[in-house]
């Protein structure tokens, strides 16, 4: 298969002409004002990694409706309120694999290219899935969730292989649809996990007769999530195109045939209207050699996106873990008292408000304010969205079950608008990159760290809960609070500059865009 698709829309942008606005041909010491063109988006291999970024939330999130009752049938505690701390450890154990191996996995990529590590990434998600829906002990759980995790580096790869097949003309938009395809994961994988597991006795008239599906009953969810899976492998197989332009069979890989994003560039975004500045070509050929790890961890548009990310991580799947629990805890301990098939619901419904947000509201507002200031306005939400957990118990206590589904919907409306911060995260960390050698390091890295704070993150926020009502903002809600303000922090930094390209070692502006 021709890589042609690959690399041929970035390079069209690079030798189309630009506007220029002051109408003249200025030197290369003029500043000039220039608007791109807008680069069509590489639609077949886009679609190709959101189908496979698709495939991991139906793996990862399929066990969320129905892991509190899977921990309560197996035995693993007589304590109800004990059930969060065990099931923030199967969430979290995930994470920890995925810490040991994301930065290999990303420099891997580096080496051998996007592509095979895809899939047998892939691969392995599909066989943990499997396993856990076998799980009949505590410790089969958390193997079978570190398989999962030790073998999914995906999310790293494949911010990498967008990131080079796209432009700083088209780069919001493709990236919109990474967190789109995790959406529409996370709104499928819940029904199938609240509505397909027990199914003996949820559809007696259908699997009376599957004496497998009775012994083992979360199986089914955990099957149905692991074929949905498998079409991101297949797609993977027969349709991916390589990336790495050092990995693309039959080509002489020249710096002149490289995709614009993979050309280094001294330019500060302020919308799609940009100040180019003049880079020699020593310059260029320095920015073309691969660099070393502790390299990376010096440079500062790194480290500050990295800090960002960090706490961005902690803070998300802090909210997100309780957030799941409250749904679950009775009204009486400060929850709402959801069955596994209400709470299925409930994030299905996220994934649908989740996609319009990214589809709809987030490309024309990166394009107008910057990613940058997109994502320190989704920390603020998160904020809101943490301190109103008590208020709507206090609703559900006075309304019952129609003020529960008023204060989900308000809270799912204001969850799913601060999930911008992951498509404005994932632009920031590719222009953190000092170089295209460097860009699957840079993301297995941002992997790793987010895999650290994803680990700590449920079990920290659900052991604060233990022997505490929901209803009161535990020292839990004051940490992720805390953790809001963090992450915004280091990108704000004036030691850090991420340009609309890759950043540059020695740069000291202080703009994110």
């Amino acid at each position: 298969m021709s890589s042609s698709g690959a690399e041929s829309p970035a390079r069209n942008a690079r030798n189309a002409p630009h506007e220029n606005t002051n109408g003249d041909n200025a030197g290369c010491g003029d500043e000039q004002t220039v608007t791109p063109r807008r680069t069509p988006l590489p639609v077949r291999q886009l679609f190709i990694l959101a189908l496979m970024r698709f495939s991991e939330p139906i793996s990862f999130c399929v066990i969320f409706p129905f892991v509190n009752q899977m921990i309560e049938e197996i035995g693993v505690t007589d304590d109800p309120k004990a059930v969060g701390y065990y099931s923030g450890l199967v969430e979290g154990i995930f994470a920890v694999a995925q810490f040991c191996t994301a930065w290999y996995l990303g420099s891997l990529s580096d080496r051998v290219g996007r592509r095979p590590v895809l899939i047998i990434g892939l691969c392995g998600v599909i066989i943990s899935t499997i396993l856990f829906g076998f799980s009949k002990s505590f410790s089969m759980m958390l193997i079978s969730r570190m398989i999962g995790g030790g073998l999914s580096g995906n999310s790293g790869v494949i911010k990498s292989a967008v990131g080079e097949i796209t432009d700083e003309t088209n780069q919001g938009a493709a990236f919109a649809y990474l967190p789109l395809a995790w959406l529409i994961g996370s709104l499928v994988a819940p029904a199938l996990g609240g509505l397909l597991s027990h199914p003996v006795e949820r559809y007696p008239s259908i699997f009376h007769s599957f004496t497998l599906l009775e012994r083992y009953p979360y199986l089914l969810p955990c099957l149905a999530g692991a074929i949905l899976s498998s079409a991101g492998v297949i797609a993977g197989i027969f349709f991916l195109e390589e990336t790495l332009a050092s990995k693309r069979p039959g080509q002489d890989v020249h710096p002149e045939q490289r995709p614009l994003l993979s050309k280094p560039v001294g330019v500060q975004q302020t919308s799609y209207q940009t100040t180019p500045s003049c880079s020699s070509p020593a310059s260029t050929n320095s920015d073309a050699r691969p660099y070393s790890n502790r390299e990376i961890l010096t440079i500062p548009a790194v480290q500050g996106v990295l800090l960002s990310y960090a706490f961005m991580a902690l803070v998300t799947v802090a909210v997100e873990a309780v957030f799941i629990l409250w749904l679950y805890t009775p009204v009486s301990l400060g929850g709402l008292g959801f069955s596994s098939a209400e709470i299925g619901g409930a994030l299905s419904l996220s994934g649908i408000l989740g996609t319009m947000v990214a589809v709809i509201v987030f490309p024309p507002l990166e394009r107008r304010v910057g990613a940058t200031i997109l994502f320190q306005i989704g920390m603020i939400l998160q904020v809101v969205a943490i301190v109103a957990f008590p208020f709507g118990n206090a609703l559900a206590t006075s309304w019952g079950k129609r003020g529960a589904y008023i204060s989900v919907g308000a809270i799912l409306i204001v969850r799913c608008l601060a999930g911008i911060v992951f498509v404005c995260n994932m632009i920031l960390i590719n222009r953190s990159s000092p170089s295209p050698s460097a860009l699957g390091a840079v993301n297995g890295l941002a992997q790793m760290v987010a895999s650290a704070s994803r680990a700590v993150g449920p079990g920290m926020a659900k052991k604060s809960c233990v022997g505490r009502e929901l209803r009161v903002v535990g020292p839990w809600a004051h940490c992720l609070v805390g953790g809001c303000s963090s992450a915004q922090a280091p990108i704000r930094s004036p030691k850090v500059h991420v340009t609309d390209g890759f950043s540059r070692i020695g740069d000291s502006n202080p703009s994110l865009n």
